[in-house]
Parts: structure tokens; C-alpha cells; sequence
């Protein structure tokens, strides 16, 4: 075998590709993933790269080679050559390595809350193309990856460390919305939506505390709707449930009460959370 650092240019690619006859089916969500990173300048040289059979099998890296012809620019790859074809049983049948790991390894406290909550996050800064629309190529744009998950941690650390613990506390008394929910919506009406701490603090606390000094009802229907889901024999999908939430506290900064708090599916659109313009 022989291992090197080679630019895989587009044209190298399709040549490599034509040769290879036998691999696993393309995952084209994979490739349009690896294709955004590159184009955004997110794709990094490391030791895992792409390794060719000595009979020009493509044993690891279809899907890299695959987004390099779809991103139309070259990308240095190690490169390794001549290797066993039987090597293929043995690829890719390892533990990936998640967010979660990555903050655990910087040490991170509570890294498993934290890495979800600002996952989730980053799915709330794309609703609109990951809640609200079904199609494959929007959901594909704007991929984040573990250092871009890092980097916001500790670029917004102890605000995420106060949220973390108001979220963690409301979740051990009711445990009707899961901490990453809470989390994420915490994080994004405070840096999206311009509200303050203590105005997502006041929304959830008439939500969980059943505070009757609100001027809009929509709490205490969250709160019911929650309990319902929570112990009914179905369960909302996360999506309705994202809406709900989403509805309910445009509601109660607006001052506004409801009749019934629903999301139907197809008949409105998935809604986005109110900005304060004050």
C-alpha cells in the first residue's frame, strides 16, 4: 500500500469513479452534505480520506469523491493505494464520533444537555427550510458541523450555562418538554428574537408555575397541551410540538389569548418566533 496527500480534482474524481464497479448505494443526502461543507470552505484535511483496491475498487470514499464532482472544486484528500478489496467488509463499522463526544472532550460540564440544546438551536435557525418545507434540497443547505457547534458554545458560554440550568430545573419538576426544547428555544428567542433572559424566563414560569397574572391564557393552554401530550397514548411529532410552543409565546409577549392552541399541518404555515423590536 501506498499512502499520500493528492488534490482530488473534479476530472480525478470522475476517473476514479468510473473505474470503481463495486460499493455500497450512493446516499445522496450524504454526498449533498459533504458538497455544502466544501463549497463553504468546512471541509478539512485529516487522516480519513480515500482508499483504492489494487483492482481500482473505491473501498472508502465514494461519497467524498461523489460531492468533489458536485462541488466542482479540487480538495486535498490522504490517499491510499493498493489496498486489499477485503479490507471493504471492514470499513465504516466503527462508533461515529458526535457532537456530544466532541464537547466531552473539551470538557465540557453536562456536555450531553449542551450538545443537544445547541443542536437543536441550529435547527430552529433553520426552520424555515428544516421544519417548515419538505423538500430534500432545502433541507440540505446550511449544514453545521461539530466546530461549528463548539465555536458557538463557548462564544455564547455562560449564557448557555444559565440556560442550561433554568431549563435543567424546570425539566426535573414536570418533565412535559425535553430539556433540549426548552434549550433551544431559550437560546434562539434571546440571540434570534432580541428578547430578554428574563422575558423567556417569565414566559416558561407562567407555563410551569400556572401564573395567573399574565394577561394571555396561551400559558395555561401550552401547560394543558403539554400535560395531554405527555400522558395520552400519542404524542405529537416534534414538529407540531416546536410550532405550539413557537405560537404560544408570540401570543404572550403580544398580550394576546387564544381559544385553542393548535397547528394543523398543511393548513398554516409553520410559524417564526416574534422579534422584539423594542
Amino acid at each position: 500500500m501506498k499512502t499520500l496527500v493528492e488534490t482530488i480534482t473534479p476530472k480525478k474524481a470522475k476517473d476514479l469513479l468510473e473505474k470503481n464497479t463495486h460499493n455500497r448505494p450512493v446516499s445522496n443526502k450524504r454526498v449533498d452534505h459533504y458538497a455544502s461543507l466544501m463549497k463553504a470552505g468546512k471541509w478539512h484535511l485529516t487522516h480519513q480520506g480515500i482508499a483504492i483496491s489494487k483492482t481500482d475498487v473505491i473501498i472508502d470514499g465514494q461519497h467524498r469523491l461523489l460531492a468533489v464532482v458536485q462541488a466542482n472544486m479540487p480538495i486535498d484528500f490522504s490517499i491510499t493505494y493498493g489496498v486489499e478489496d477485503e479490507t471493504f467488509k471492514f470499513v465504516d463499522v466503527g462508533y461515529t464520533r458526535t457532537t456530544s463526544n466532541i464537547f466531552a472532550i473539551e470538557g465540557i460540564q453536562n456536555y450531553t444537555r449542551h450538545a443537544a440544546g445547541v443542536s437543536r438551536y441550529h435547527d430552529f435557525k433553520r426552520s424555515s427550510l428544516s421544519l417548515s418545507s419538505s423538500s430534500a434540497s432545502a433541507r440540505t443547505e446550511n449544514h453545521y458541523t461539530h466546530d461549528d457547534y463548539l465555536q458557538f458554545y463557548y462564544d455564547n458560554e455562560q449564557l448557555l450555562i444559565n440556560i442550561h440550568s433554568k431549563v435543567s430545573s424546570w425539566y426535573g419538576r414536570y418533565k412535559i418538554l425535553k430539556t433540549s426544547e426548552m434549550y433551544a428555544f431559550f437560546v434562539y428567542g434571546i440571540i434570534d428574537g432580541k428578547w430578554s433572559f428574563k422575558k423567556l424566563e417569565s414566559f416558561f414560569d407562567h407555563v410551569f408555575m400556572l401564573r395567573h397574572d399574565s394577561v394571555s391564557n396561551v400559558p395555561r393552554l401550552l401547560f394543558d397541551k403539554l400535560i395531554r401530550d405527555a400522558t395520552g397514548a400519542t404524542q405529537m411529532k416534534p414538529k407540531a410540538r416546536t410550532a405550539i410552543l413557537i405560537k404560544a409565546f408570540n401570543y404572550f409577549v403580544a398580550g394576546k389569548s387564544l381559544k385553542r392552541l393548535h397547528f394543523v399541518e398543511g393548513n398554516e404555515s409553520f410559524p417564526d418566533v416574534k422579534i422584539n423590536n423594542h
